[in-house]
């Protein structure tokens, strides 16, 4: 797989589940993930998303930027539509974390009081990057499909 940029992005299919390489000892369970031999995307950025309000965050998608989406407390839905095909995962800190291709619409929906979500980005935040209505979102798919 190529690595992600503006000009060469990994042709992924779908958002999906990450599977993880565990070693458990008696002193716990120690889970590790290879994005980039998986993913085939160089990680550039990560945040963390605590203390929401309102149990929904969310409610847009990236045009260049993929991410893997993780909660690590807590749990949350995630909700997905990539390529007109939805997605739902149900994320708690047993769950495994969630690789999101760019173009891959995000509601996080049924947030817990108490939960942080860590979000790795494959490119540093821009405004310019993102789709911030279900409908804009639906133009540009359908303008770069033409």
């Amino acid at each position: 797989m190529r690595t992600s940029n503006r000009e060469s992005s990994p042709i992924i299919q779908r958002p999906f589940s990450l599977d993880s390489i565990q070693n458990k000892d008696h002193r716990g369970l120690l889970s590790a993930y290879e994005l980039t031999q998986v993913t085939g995307v160089k990680f550039e950025r990560y945040f963390i998303v605590s203390n929401i309000v309102g149990g929904h965050r969310g409610g847009h998608a990236h045009k260049y930027t993929h991410q893997v989406i993780d909660c690590i407390a807590g749990s949350f839905v995630l909700d997905t539509i990539y390529l007109g095909c939805n997605y739902r995962f149900k994320l708690d800190t047993e769950s495994h974390p969630v690789f999101t291709p760019a173009l891959t619409w995000v509601d996080m929906n049924e947030i817990s009081n108490n939960c942080s979500i860590l979000v790795l980005s494959s490119d540093s935040y821009s405004m310019a990057n993102s789709l911030r209505s279900y409908e804009e979102y639906n133009t540009y798919c359908q303008s770069i499909s033409s």
